[in-house]
C-alpha cells in the first residue's frame, strides 16, 4: 500500500491532478490503469502454421497478393521460404510496408533480422547493400518467418542489421542499430496492435505531413541503468530481471500530450506493453555496471496532411531504444579542475516557456537549440531557462530537465539536527514539464519516514517562483531528468555573474537524495515497491 502523504501546495500540481481525473472520465479506456491481461491484447503475437513443402512457393505468392490487397495483415511461413527470397525482394516489399522477420522461442514476438540469411540478386552483386563495417553475428535458429503488412499504405520500414554489440563510445545519446523496435500505426479510426520488428530506417510517404510541417508529435524519455550507479533508474538489470520504474506515469503523460495535440491517444496498457517488449527484445544492449544506460524513446508522429493546418489521419507510435553513456559532459576544463564536487556548469538565458511547455511535445525543444549550442561552445554543460518581468528574472527549468535549488536552514525546536534543508522547484503553473523524477522526489520527501531516514527535516517549496536572487543565495542546485538523472550543478552563470555551489554539507545532502531515489527506482525502498514493474 502507498503511504499517506501530505498533498502538494503547488496549484499547478493540483490543477494537473484534476486534469488527469477529467481525462480519465472522458477517456476511460485510454487512461485505465495498467492491467497485464488487457495489455497483452494490444500486442500481436505471431501464430505458427504448417504448410506442405510442395505448396510453399504458391502459398507464398498468393499470400503476398492478399497482403497487398489488404485482405490480411500478418502471416507466418516455415523457414524454408527464405530459400527463394533475395535481399532485393525483401527491400522492395519493405518499401510497400511489408516487413519480413523471424520468430523463435527466444523472440516469440518476432523482430529477428533476416536479410543476411538470403541471397543477393546476381545482377546487383556489385552493389554493396549492407554496411561493410558491421560484423556478421552467428545466426539464431528461427522457427518461422513472419510476413506483416500492418504498415502497408501508412509508412515503411527498411530493416537493417544490428550492431554486433555495444560500441566503446556511447557518450551523449547516440543512435546505435539495436536488434528490434516496437510499433503500432493508426488508420481507419483505430490503433493497430503493437508489432515487434527488426531495427531499421523509417521511409515515410513524403514530407507533407503534420509532424514535418507543424510539429504535431509527442514523445517520452525512459532509460535503464545499473542499480549500483547513483543515477536515475528508470529500468535496471538485476539478476537477469528488468525493473521498470513507474511506466504508467510516462504512459499517462504521453496520452495527455496526445490529447493536447489532437492525436488519437495511445492507451496506458498499449504504451506500457510496447515499452516492455522493446526492452525485452534488446536486453543485450543494456550496458553493464558503470558503462552506461539503455535509453528508451516512445514517440508518436503524424504521417499525413501537412499542406493544410489540420490534424493527420494516420500516425505511427513506436518505441526505439539505444545504449548511451554520460549525457551531460563536463564543461570548462579549467573550471572542472578547480571543482571539488563535480557537476554541470550552467548558463542562464532568457527564454520564456510557451503554453505547450507542460506537455512532451516535439516542438518544445527546438526553440532552445541555438542558445544551447552557443552555451556549449562557451564551455557550459547546460542552460537554465529564465523568464523576465518587472520584478526580475525567474528560473523555469533547465534545457531538458526540471530545476531545484537547496538552502540550509536552522532547525526548528523539534529537530535534532544541526541544520535542515529547504528544497525549492518551480511551480507547474509556469508551463514547465511535470517530470516523473521531479514528482517522485517530491512525493518521497513528503513522507515523514523518508525524512527520518535522511536524519533531518526537508521543507519543500514547489509552489512559487525561483528568482535570480534565490539562486545567488542558494547553497546548492541540481536538475532532474531521464537522460541526465539527478544531476548536480556546480555553478550557474547569470548575466556574467557566476554562482558556485561547493558547500560540503549541501553536497552530501544531494548525494543522499540520489541514494534515496536510487533505492526507490530499484524497488528496494520500503513502502514504494509498487512503483516498480518487474519484467
Amino acid at each position: 500500500m502507498a503511504p499517506a502523504l501530505a498533498k502538494s501546495a503547488d496549484p499547478g500540481q493540483l490543477a494537473l491532478d484534476e486534469h488527469y481525473a477529467q481525462l480519465q472520465e472522458a477517456h476511460p479506456d485510454i487512461f485505465q490503469p495498467y492491467d497485464p491481461a488487457v495489455a497483452a491484447e494490444t500486442l500481436y503475437r505471431p501464430v505458427l502454421r504448417e504448410i506442405e513443402p510442395d505448396q510453399l512457393v504458391l502459398s507464398f505468392k498468393r499470400s503476398i497478393a492478399l497482403l497487398l490487397e489488404g485482405h490480411t495483415r500478418d502471416l507466418t511461413f516455415p523457414p524454408e521460404v527464405l530459400d527463394f527470397l533475395t535481399r532485393e525482394d525483401m527491400t522492395f516489399l519493405e518499401t510497400r510496408g511489408i516487413v519480413i522477420d523471424g520468430v523463435n522461442n527466444a523472440h516469440p514476438n518476432g523482430g529477428i533480422y533476416l536479410k543476411d540469411r538470403v541471397r543477393k540478386n546476381e545482377l546487383l552483386d556489385y552493389v554493396e547493400l549492407e554496411p561493410t563495417d558491421v560484423e556478421v553475428v552467428q545466426h539464431e535458429t528461427i522457427d518461422a518467418v513472419r510476413i506483416s503488412a500492418v504498415l502497408e499504405s501508412v509508412t515503411s520500414l527498411i530493416t537493417d542489421p544490428s550492431a554486433p554489440g555495444i560500441p566503446e563510445d556511447i557518450s551523449g545519446l547516440p543512435s546505435i542499430p539495436v536488434d528490434s523496435l516496437a510499433v503500432a500505426v493508426y488508420q481507419d479510426g483505430k490503433w493497430s496492435k503493437t508489432h515487434v520488428f527488426p531495427h531499421g530506417r523509417w521511409l515515410d510517404h513524403g514530407v507533407d505531413n503534420t509532424t514535418s510541417q507543424y510539429g504535431q508529435g509527442g514523445f517520452e524519455g525512459m532509460k535503464s541503468v545499473d542499480l549500483n550507479e547513483f543515477d536515475e533508474v528508470e529500468i535496471g538489470v538485476k539478476d537477469g530481471q528488468v525493473n521498470i520504474f513507474r511506466p504508467e506515469e510516462n504512459a499517462r503523460r504521453f496520452a495527455k500530450t496526445c490529447v493536447r495535440l489532437g492525436i488519437p491517444p495511445v492507451s496506458v496498457n498499449q504504451f506500457v506493453e510496447a515499452v516492455k517488449v522493446a526492452v525485452e527484445a534488446n536486453r543485450r544492449f543494456i550496458p553493464k555496471k558503470g558503462e552506461g544506460s539503455l535509453y528508451i524513446r516512445p514517440y508518436v508522429v503524424g504521417l499525413t496532411g501537412g499542406t493544410g493546418a489540420k490534424v493527420a489521419k494516420t500516425y505511427r507510435f513506436a518505441v526505439q531504444v539505444s545504449p548511451f553513456g554520460k549525457y551531460l559532459k563536463p564543461g570548462k576544463t579549467e573550471a572542472v579542475e578547480k571543482t571539488k564536487y563535480p557537476g554541470s556548469f550552467v548558463k542562464a538565458i532568457v527564454c520564456p516557456r510557451g503554453e505547450a511547455g507542460r506537455d512532451k511535445a516535439i516542438a518544445n525543444y527546438a526553440i532552445m537549440f541555438a542558445e544551447k549550442e552557443k552555451a556549449k561552445a562557451e564551455g557550459f554543460t547546460d542552460i537554465l531557462l529564465m523568464e523576465k518581468d518587472e520584478y526580475g528574472e525567474f528560473a523555469t527549468e533547465c534545457g531538458t530537465s526540471n530545476f531545484f535549488i537547496v538552502k540550509k536552514c536552522l532547525p526548528d525546536e523539534e529537530s535534532d539536527s544541526e541544520y535542515d534543508f529547504e528544497l525549492s522547484t518551480t511551480t507547474l503553473e509556469k508551463n514547465i514539464l511535470p517530470g516523473i523524477t521531479r514528482k517522485s522526489l517530491l512525493e518521497l520527501l513528503r513522507d515523514p519516514k523518508i525524512q527520518q531516514r535522511l536524519g533531518r527535516k526537508v521543507y519543500l517549496n514547489d509552489y512559487d517562483k525561483i528568482s535570480d536572487v534565490d539562486i545567488a543565495s542558494a547553497d546548492g542546485a541540481f536538475s532532474t531528468g531521464t537522460a541526465a538523472g539527478i544531476n548536480n550543478i556546480a555553478s550557474i552563470t547569470i548575466n556574467e555573474a557566476t554562482c558556485s555551489f561547493q558547500e560540503a554539507e549541501t553536497q552530501e545532502f544531494i548525494k543522499a537524495l540520489q541514494n534515496l531515489l536510487q533505492d526507490a527506482l530499484a524497488g528496494q525502498l520500503e513502502g514504494y515497491e509498487h512503483w516498480v514493474m518487474k519484467v
